[in-house]
């Protein structure tokens, strides 16, 4: 949850002494990873360290977050994106070796996939029925080709960049880099390897006074040398309390029966404040009494969405129940499932992104935080399945006719509707994917299917088949250690 001012931020001391000590530990521990439940702040705390906490006026700050899939999945975009941030601080052509250099990248790389179109294929049938010189055998070579271009030309343009950057050896700077866990469990393993073991290396190495700071859930990139770790924990009720004083909540028994109620969740804590900020301009604020304790965090958050959609508005509460549906939030996809009455004008939209579970990443769609979609998802299919069902089945028909472009929303929201049906149109584009070598396709299709609301209505027969495809494509990719692990994991739920 990002705030809308640092008045709210409840001091996460552990956390800012641990990065303010990257600055003291004489070079030796130059990276923070800062890991923590969903909704726990890890976000929030970036965005405090990056535009509030005290800091030298000459400190650069740059910025990453793994959920943008550009980043992720292109081939050349994380070191556009840090070549971008820092050229205003560059001498004028510093820059210049590194565009040359990924201009003749994206040359080769078009020369490469306009070969085949050129070329004249002839089939010869064997007597063994293999056929040589078929589309599919010029597209693997093509593809072989084009992976082995830009394995090399990134190692090329990250060199290019630290030449460039060198300029900025005597600066300090802090890369953030946050939303790691869509990094740790994305589908592409050599991506993963690159980032860790060349890009950071390469980075560190340049930029003496260059600190990291990792944000994610688990499984953060580690090495005892050089990393610090700190965890963020729940607010204790004195924290959970000086955030809800902020906002001008001074009822004792109300904040004691929130803490209860939140367990120090920071995201819920922040969703309990709505609740009552709702009721109280509705005549029907929260009380004490109302609240419970005692229960596990899906039940809480389910019940404070509950809360908060009883105190909303008509037009609003059923535009924050189709959101919490959708992958991704824009005005277009939610007037498409909402009733005609019910439209939302581009007012009443920015209201609904304005609430605390809304998130929106930096060049990505907003969406409703992960942890409420888990969880009104798996409520509504339990309570509402006509409504949950007549939703996404609305969803879906938007989607599909967008075209080729809107599939993997498509597949999410069939996903939802019958799994099964969807699961196995998954297989076949999945093994299309891995057929045409379309690496951008396969990363796509594996991480809609793990999304943890879709991963849940999955069987383990249909989890191992994930697995196992997910190990054919590290394959292909020559992350044999990798697909190692996958195939393992896949035999296991087999058997």
């Amino acid at each position: 949850m990002t705030l809308p001012s640092p008045a709210h931020f409840t001091d996460r001391e552990d956390a800012l002494a641990a990065y303010d000590a990257l600055w003291q530990s004489g070079g030796s521990q130059r990276v923070l990873n800062i890991e923590g439940m969903s909704g726990n702040g890890k976000s929030t705390l970036l965005w405090f360290l990056d535009n509030h906490h005290p800091r030298p006026a000459a400190r650069l700050h740059l910025r990453l977050d793994m959920e943008s899939a550009s980043v992720r999945q292109g081939d050349y975009e994380l070191l556009d994106a840090l070549a971008r941030q820092c050229l205003p601080c560059l001498d004028a052509g510093a820059m210049a070796a590194y565009a040359a250099h990924k201009d003749v990248a994206l040359a080769q790389a078009q020369a490469i996939r306009a070969a085949p179109a050129e070329a004249r294929i002839e089939q010869h049938v064997a007597e063994s029925s293999s056929v040589a010189g078929s589309p599919n055998s010029i597209t693997f070579e093509v593809t072989t080709r084009l992976a082995d271009l830009r394995r090399q030309a990134r190692t090329d343009l990250l060199w290019e960049l630290c030449n460039a950057l060198a300029g900025l050896a005597a600066r300090e700077m802090t890369l953030f880099v946050d939303s790691y866990e869509y990094v740790r469990h994305g589908a592409d393993a050599e991506f993963r390897a690159w980032f860790e073991e060349q890009v950071l290396e390469a980075l560190l190495q340049t930029l003496p006074h260059l600190r990291v700071v990792v944000a994610g859930r688990e499984d953060l990139p580690f090495r005892a040398d050089r990393h610090q770790r700190a965890t963020l924990r729940l607010w204790t009720a004195g924290e959970s309390d000086r955030f809800l004083q902020s906002y001008a909540m001074d009822d004792p028994s109300l904040l004691a029966a929130i803490f209860a109620h939140c367990q120090g969740h920071p995201l819920l804590t922040n969703l309990a404040r709505e609740v009552w900020s709702a009721g109280a301009d509705v005549g029907r604020p929260l009380t004490p009494d109302e609240l419970r304790a005692d229960i596990n965090r899906a039940a809480a958050a389910q019940w404070l969405v509950s809360r908060l959609l009883e105190r909303l508005p008509e037009k609003l509460r059923a535009a924050v129940r189709a959101a919490a549906l959708l992958r991704e939030l824009s005005l277009d996809a939610l007037n498409a499932v909402l009733d005609a009455g019910d439209a939302l004008t581009t007012a009443e939209y920015q209201r609904l992104l304005r609430f605390s579970f809304v998130i929106a990443p930096p060049g990505q769609p907003p969406r409703v935080h992960d942890l409420i979609r888990q969880t009104e998802e798996a409520w509504n299919r339990t309570h509402e399945p006509a409504r949950h069902q007549a939703l996404h089945a609305l969803a879906q028909a938007y989607y599909a006719q967008l075209g080729d472009g809107a599939g993997v929303d498509t597949l999410y929201h069939h996903l939802a509707l019958d799994a099964d049906t969807a699961f196995a149109r998954w297989k076949d584009e999945m093994g299309d994917a891995l057929f045409n070598f379309d690496r951008q396709a396969q990363q796509a299709l594996l991480e809609v299917a793990r999304l943890p609301e879709r991963w849940a209505e999955l069987n383990g027969r249909q989890r191992g088949d994930w697995h196992h495809l997910r190990g054919r494509s590290e394959y292909y990719s020559d992350q044999w250690h990798a697909a190692l692990d996958d195939y393992a994991e896949a035999l296991g739920l087999f058997r």
